[in-house]
């Protein structure tokens, strides 16, 4: 059981429902509270909550002069919300840039650009984050910039860390000055809702030397994935054509006559297959999330040994498909369905139908994918088996292209030889 996810079992995991319902009828009486955190600095909150015990303290008049303290940090609050009037920024620019994707326990770096368009400078601007949820943390001290010139851009770095995959929205920022009493921001600027997918992280894979490619010292041709041709459809019979390429099947079904056609492979394609059957365990969010990592780790490998990559997610329910992926080409679009990973919507997976499958790498949790077994690639696979060891470190083989690969193994390199 997470006790920090238990502790966050009421509140939504959506910015967006969160600010509906703060500022719903049904949060109405507690709209002076919500306001206050979100305009109080951190010295602001800290007078407050003395204010609130002084007051508790301070009832009996007769016998105790508390009530003084009360008194004085309340109008010290008063004066503050007086004040707020003071620091507004009406020509200050504020906006959030960061990138579209982040690693699961990476440091994302977000950059406030804040800007003053005004003839005058402006003093004590804090930035805020909006609230995270419990698998998001804050890193390093809260932005501040002290003084803006009129006409300056000012970028300023934050920091955030998040421990679960998927698609990520975590609401909007704010910027405001806090002068002259440092304890109520002054009218705020807000950002637009920062949106991002956190991926599953890249563990280093060594492909066995067949696999390897060129670049490091293995041989595509070796395993019949280049310099062949392969079926790639069938298309209307033109002058020229081979005769013993016709396709009778086709020429019966479609009425006109029909013929192979074929296309050469100038370089290697490789399947990248995942099936997340988890059958009854469901509840293992760590294994899922090993699977998920070891598959970029065998993507990125394969894209830099300069093969073609399509990969497939095995779901009799919701098959997902991405690629072809050029040699060295942009990785993004197989973690973009890495990050949603799940159990399979159907309970069961099987293998989808590619032809001219000549490649093909297996990634699957420990005692699932069993139509591993019947697949006949004409050339290779490696079956990569994810198990629940997370303290081993060490690749077990299992036989020609097979390999049992621990969760602790996924910290390091993972040499497949």
């Amino acid at each position: 059981m997470n006790l920090r996810e238990l502790n966050y079992i009421l509140i939504p995991r959506s910015p967006e429902v969160l600010e509906q319902w703060a500022d719903g009828r049904v949060a109405w009486p507690l709209r002076p509270l919500v306001w206050m955190t979100r305009h109080s600095t951190r010295e602001g909150q800290i007078v407050f909550v003395l204010t609130l015990i002084s007051a508790a303290a301070g009832v009996n008049i007769r016998f105790s002069h508390l009530y003084l303290i009360f008194c004085g940090l309340l109008g010290l609050w008063a004066a503050a919300f007086a004040l707020r009037w003071v620091a507004r920024i009406p020509h200050v620019r504020f906006s959030i840039e960061h990138p579209p994707r982040v690693e699961v326990e990476a440091p994302l770096t977000l950059t406030a650009v804040v800007r003053n368009e005004g003839s005058r400078p402006v003093y004590g601007l804090r930035i805020s984050g909006p609230f995270l949820n419990w698998d998001g943390r804050w890193i390093g001290p809260r932005p501040v910039v002290d003084c803006l010139l009129p006409g300056e851009t000012r970028r300023v770095q934050i920091q955030a860390q998040f421990s679960l995959r998927g698609p990520r929205s975590i609401g909007r920022f704010r910027v405001g000055s806090v002068r002259p009493l440092l304890l109520m921001s002054g009218p705020q600027k807000t950002s637009e809702p920062v949106r991002f997918t956190v991926v599953p992280p890249r563990p280093d894979f060594a492909l066995p030397p067949p696999w390897a490619g060129q670049a490091q010292g293995g041989s595509w041709r070796a395993l019949g994935l280049v310099g062949g041709a392969s079926l790639q459809g069938v298309r209307p019979y033109r002058p020229g054509d081979r005769l013993r390429d016709l396709h009778a099947r086709s020429w019966g079904r479609l009425g006109v006559p029909m013929v192979r056609e074929y296309v050469v492979r100038s370089r290697p394609q490789v399947h990248i297959w995942v099936d997340p059957g988890l059958g009854g365990e469901r509840g293992r969010r760590a294994l899922m999330d090993a699977v998920a990592a070891a598959a970029h780790g065998v993507a990125v490998a394969m894209l830099g040994a300069g093969a073609e990559v399509i990969f497939a997610v095995v779901d009799e329910g919701a098959s997902r498909v991405v690629g072809p992926v050029a040699p060295r080409g942009a990785v993004e679009p197989i973690l973009d369905v890495l990050a949603t990973l799940g159990p399979p919507v159907s309970g069961g997976g099987a293998p989808p139908h590619m032809p001219g499958a000549l490649g093909v790498v297996v990634i699957h949790p420990a005692r699932c994918a069993p139509w591993v077994e019947g697949i006949a690639a004409t050339a290779g696979l490696i079956d990569v088996e994810i198990t629940e060891d997370r303290k081993a470190t060490a690749v077990e083989r299992r036989g020609q292209g097979r390999y049992a690969v621990p969760q602790g193994a996924l910290g390091g390199r993972v040499i497949l030889w």
